[in-house]
């Protein structure tokens, strides 16, 4: 995590995931993980991630045990939260890199030419994989906010 914290923040964490470990096995169903937030107190407000970004977060990770995470699983997802330090102009910057034209998108042309620029020889079925998994309308480029949220929660 980008922003440390604390041995008693720490200690605070795992008592509010142990408050919802329900059966005591160090597992907590992805369901109940905004319950966990419920047991903060104000010095882990700013931990808290909201709904739509939590379901990215856990859409975004491999779980072990499909539909419960462990603490450090649980600590994992939160520093998510705390290293998507991008400001918008580094994104903005990272973005045109890809967007040849100007057009606003990327393309499928775009992002094989921004690969190799970046030293990175990808073949064919490669980059159509990531067009793929980037382009979350599937309308055959990638808009800023599909950059955005494959940068930020990748």
């Amino acid at each position: 995590m980008t922003e440390t914290l604390s041995e008693q923040q720490l200690l605070d964490l795992r008592q509010a995931f142990s408050s919802v470990d329900y059966d005591n096995d160090g597992l907590v169903y992805t369901k109940d993980i905004r319950k966990i937030f419920t047991y903060f107190d104000e010095s882990l407000k700013t931990f808290i991630i909201e709904e739509d970004e939590l379901k990215n977060l856990i859409d975004g990770i491999v779980l072990d045990n499909h539909d419960q995470i462990t603490f450090t699983q649980f600590l994992t997802l939160l520093s998510y939260k705390f290293n998507v330090n991008d400001t918008i102009e580094e994104l903005q910057e990272a973005f045109r890199m890809f967007d040849r034209t100007d057009s606003g998108f990327i393309t499928i042309d775009d992002l094989w030419h921004g690969m190799q620029n970046l030293g990175e020889n990808l073949t064919k079925h490669e980059i159509e994989e990531m067009m793929q998994e980037a382009d979350r309308d599937q309308d055959g480029k990638i808009n800023f906010a599909e950059f955005t949220e494959i940068i930020r929660y990748k």
